[in-house]
């Protein structure tokens, strides 16, 4: 049967907040693994997986309001300048909660980022199926 793409993006875009706000459980789970050592119930790596989140879902609101004209000035490299930032407080965020070292934290940080983006991808890959099925 024929898929409207456009249908299908619309769903996407309106249901990706939704996705990212399911997939916090797996975020919590990773730091548990990330950081076993440290001991800690899973509640609070699933709190600070929450305050995480939010943070990013604040971080990117500026970047929403920049219009789609703006591409290719200097609003566009602000804005891609501008996503560097949830990366940079997550290293400080968990500097600040778990302790360590910064080189330790930094690599944390890539591991959880790898593995967080292909969970992320499988549920977007999901997401997509879903979207062009119903």
């Amino acid at each position: 049967r024929k898929v409207d793409l456009e249908k299908v993006q619309e769903r996407l875009t309106h249901y990706a907040p939704h996705g990212l706000f399911a997939l916090l459980p797996c975020f919590a789970a990773l730091l548990a693994l990330f950081y076993r050592r440290r001991h800690q119930r899973y509640g609070a790596h699933l709190l600070f997986a929450l305050h995480v989140h939010a943070f990013a879902f604040l971080w990117l609101i500026p970047a929403q309001l920049i219009p789609e004209s703006a591409s290719g000035g200097w609003l566009a490299t602000l804005e891609s300048i501008w996503y560097w930032g949830i990366p940079a407080y997550l290293v400080l965020a968990l500097r600040r909660v778990y302790g360590g070292r910064w080189h330790a934290a930094l690599l944390r940080v890539v591991a959880l980022g790898a593995c967080y983006g292909l969970i992320a991808l499988l549920a977007l890959l999901g997401g997509l199926v879903l979207a062009a099925v119903l």
